[in-house]
């Protein structure tokens, strides 16, 4: 598994298978995840810039009239990420949480370009290629973003919401919530919480 590239893993688990208020729009921890979808322990969580501040953090490019002398590519290291499967129970039987490493050693750089684009390196020093998938804000709040990919098998464009859990400066994480349909399980036998996030910091 672990020889399977970053995005291409954890959109392909998706389809087969971000609180308090403080300093104005400044979050903490996912507060923009639906109050239906759970989140395990196990997500990492921290601080959240304000909304003005989300698209800088995390492409390293402003919006509009908002433009810096700063702005460059930013680079993301993927430091860890895990599908979570818990509070499962099947056939009216509980069963322990289990969680699975989804990262690898391909492709563990990323960029979010603010045209969509996804920019994809080995090691910090190699030249970037370009994803298959692209990415976009959910919506003006900026708590989450799609990322949208053809998926070959299905011959079907495919959409995944993520939710912010952190973003600041030098780190970002965020989590998606598959069903346990998508990850094989029999949602007739069984009932539970599927998650699966990405924990990143910023590239040296």
């Amino acid at each position: 598994m672990k020889t399977v590239k970053f995005l291409t893993l954890i959109t392909a688990i998706a389809l087969l298978t971000f609180s308090c208020k403080k300093d104005g729009n400044e979050t903490k921890g996912g507060g923009g995840i639906p109050s239906g979808l759970k989140v395990s322990p196990l997500v990492p969580t921290g601080k959240i810039v304000p909304v003005g501040e989300r698209q800088f953090v995390l492409t390293g490019f402003s919006t509009g009239g908002d433009l810096r002398a700063a702005d460059s590519q930013k680079w993301w290291e993927v430091t860890d990420g895990k599908i979570i499967m818990f509070d499962l129970k099947c056939a009216g039987q509980s069963f322990p949480d289990q969680s699975d490493d989804i990262t690898g050693d391909d492709e563990r750089f990323h960029a979010f370009s603010p045209d969509g684009k996804i920019f994809l390196k080995g090691n910090i020093s190699d030249e970037p290629s370009l994803s298959d998938a692209t990415w976009k804000w959910h919506d003006s709040k900026k708590d989450a973003f799609d990322i949208t990919n053809f998926d070959p098998t299905t011959n079907k464009t495919e959409t995944i919401i993520y939710y912010l859990t952190q973003l600041d400066e030098d780190h970002v994480t965020y989590v998606g919530f598959p069903t346990l349909e998508d990850v094989g399980m029999s949602s007739a036998d069984c009932n539970g919480n599927v998650n699966i996030y990405v924990n990143c910091k910023k590239a040296q």
